[in-house]
């Protein structure tokens, strides 16, 4: 690499470094700024797990439970998020909500349709890596819980458990 590309590469790194612990606060607020307000009643779902992703939402006031329903309809909580946070980002890039998320007594948020998410994404660069900062984030905190999860099964014995007869192939 010649010099002139090192110090272009330096002043790039030490720019995104300088600017990307900022970048997720700056993508709340320039979706707050485009939200159509929504109230949502304690315990009603702001979106559900499977629904295709019609919108990103920004917690303005009360608290979001993000979580996990099991085939017995099971909730499982995940996290709660409160007043500036994003909910449901990761599932505009997937297509789909991965999740349940429900409000925690009464809430508003503000929606934010995926097209005009990801408009602003396209028209943003920095936004958009503050998108996929916030996705990793997300990723990385997930398989945490995962682990976890997996610690607390074998703790129990749940790992010397055999399933039944031809399980594995289904």
């Amino acid at each position: 690499m010649d010099r002139q590309s090192y110090s272009l590469l330096h002043g790039l790194v030490t720019y995104l470094q300088r600017e990307l612990p900022s970048m997720p606060t700056d993508l709340f607020r320039k979706l707050d700024a485009i939200a159509i307000s929504r109230f949502v009643h304690g315990g009603a779902p702001v979106f559900r797990c499977g629904d295709l992703a019609s919108a990103v939402f920004t917690v303005r006031r009360g608290r979001v439970a993000i979580a996990w329903v099991g085939p017995l309809h099971k909730v499982h909580p995940l996290e709660t998020l409160g007043p500036d946070s994003l909910v449901g980002l990761p599932a505009v890039m997937g297509g789909t909500y991965s999740v349940t998320a429900l409000a925690v007594g009464d809430c508003e948020v503000g929606l934010i349709p995926t097209e005009q998410v990801l408009g602003l994404l396209k028209k943003t660069p920095l936004l958009n890596l503050a998108a996929a900062k916030m996705v990793g984030q997300e990723l990385a905190r997930m398989r945490a819980m995962i682990v976890n999860h997996e610690e607390r099964l074998r703790w129990h014995g749940w790992d010397r458990v055999v399933p039944p007869h031809g399980a594995h192939l289904r």
